[in-house]
């Protein structure tokens, strides 16, 4: 069963508040996300916590563990870099390239198998790329999401400058809530 955070109406209908105050609950709900712990949490302080242990326990758990993985400094990295660059077009080769001039040793089929770690535990979501002119999806230049905002958050800071590329990861998430399919695509 696939089961997501809070969308932003399940969130003001689990918070209760007076519909007047959306802008402020928009604002909350795009910091800390959907996690219903985290929404009950009063103090900012205690959400990041949360957020932080609930990152923590799925990467150790869901990913390490299950992956058999030796060591988790490479995939720290690799989930810096995916949840800094929700929405932006990407590829393996990409990441690996990025994260090798800053010092990593990576190779390809190591990233590939910490994407697959990573979205199998629905950290993070591939989306691939459609060729709208030939109609096919291509292997090369999807995005990834994160399953929650607030989870991105934790993990780089709170940035208020994203705004395009956070408010593209609430729509892909509204979207896969409602069991449609999504791809990305690009004319010219």
């Amino acid at each position: 069963i696939r089961m997501f955070p809070l969308d932003f109406r399940e969130f003001l209908d689990f918070t209760r508040e007076d519909p007047r105050d959306r802008e402020e609950k928009y604002d909350d709900f795009v910091r800390f996300g959907g996690f219903p712990q985290v929404v009950l949490a009063a103090d900012p302080k205690q959400k990041i916590m949360l957020l932080n242990d609930i990152l923590d326990s799925v990467l150790k758990r869901d990913v390490i563990l299950r992956g058999k993985l030796t060591s988790d400094v490479n995939l720290l990295k690799i989930t810096r870099f995916l949840f800094d660059n929700i929405g932006n077009p990407t590829s393996v080769n990409g990441i690996r390239n990025t994260l090798v001039a800053n010092g990593a040793t990576l190779a390809i089929a190591t990233v590939e198998q910490y994407l697959d770690l990573l979205a199998k535990a629905y950290l993070i979501y591939p989306v691939s790329r459609y060729d709208i002119k030939g109609k096919e999806h291509l292997k090369t230049n999807g995005k990834y999401y994160v399953v929650d905002t607030g989870l991105r958050n934790a993990l780089l800071g709170y940035k208020d400058f994203n705004v395009g590329r956070v408010l593209e990861n609430i729509v892909f998430q509204e979207l896969i809530g409602r069991n449609l399919n999504v791809s990305v695509g690009k004319i010219d």
